[in-house]
């Protein structure tokens, strides 16, 4: 919904303009956004970037000191499936073994994940042929890392 009506107020491709304010802000230079059967790109998702392009949406958010950068990062609804937790402006808002923390989920396991207080920004990657039973996403391994480090 927000990346239809972002669509109509643009007076530019949808590419473009995330292009010029998005990407080149933070120094992303290579992605790739599949195309509809029309040509239109999927905005809503299947964007696709390097493994450590996205720390630079993290790092990005740990800095960003304006109202809606600190909204963006509040739970405003409870959240629900399948992650369980907080949902603020686009991200999960959740608390790591004591540490307030956020993240945004993918397809198949794909993660970003951010620990301010611990200066810890965490990507992990998914693969579809990988969800078998018994699978469990990265996510629960950045929690165990957070764990870990929040103990010494």
């Amino acid at each position: 919904m927000l990346a239809a009506c972002l669509t109509a107020a643009l007076d530019e491709d949808w590419e473009q303009y995330t292009a010029r304010r998005l990407f080149a802000p933070l120094g992303i230079t290579r992605w790739r956004w599949p195309r509809d059967p029309e040509g239109l790109p999927y905005e809503f998702g299947h964007l696709e970037l390097s493994a450590s392009d996205p720390v630079r949406f993290g790092w990005y958010q740990t800095r960003d000191r304006s109202a809606y950068g600190r909204d963006a990062v509040t739970a405003h609804t409870p959240g629900g499936p399948p992650e369980g937790v907080g949902y603020g402006y686009l991200w999960r808002v959740t608390e790591m073994a004591g540490h307030p923390a956020f993240f945004a989920g993918g397809y198949a396991g794909q993660h970003l994940v951010v620990v301010p207080s611990l200066e810890l920004v965490a990507v992990t990657t998914g693969k579809e042929a990988a969800l078998r039973d018994g699978w469990r996403p990265g996510l629960d391994a950045v929690r165990g890392i957070v764990a870990a480090v929040a103990t010494r």
